[in-house]
């Protein structure tokens, strides 16, 4: 139940991104202190896994064919480029490792 709600959230933050509509640190900050989330949903797939987040969508738009679930571009290059998140020291953001 809990991914049927948290993946479409990610992958609008990752869309709102994508389409220039701000940068991360803005989309995660709006989060963080108008809606009172620990984390930015940015941050959050980086702390999740920026694979983990692709592959969860993937099977859940498999799954319902709903179009909410299908992976933006971005996720899918940054797989490609094997930017996953903090495991990998990048993924939205950069991380020492």
């Amino acid at each position: 139940m809990g991914n049927l709600l948290v993946v479409p959230f990610l992958l609008d933050a990752i869309r709102a991104l994508e389409k220039g509509v701000a940068d991360r640190e803005s989309i995660d900050q709006v989060i963080r202190l108008g809606f009172n989330h620990p984390t930015g949903p940015l941050a959050l797939c980086d702390l999740i896994g920026v694979d983990i987040v692709h592959d969860m969508a993937t099977s859940m738009y498999e799954q319902y064919r709903d179009a909410k679930y299908w992976t933006p571009t971005l996720l899918k290059q940054y797989v490609r480029l094997g930017w996953l998140g903090r495991k990998t020291g990048r993924g939205f953001y950069t991380y020492d490792t």
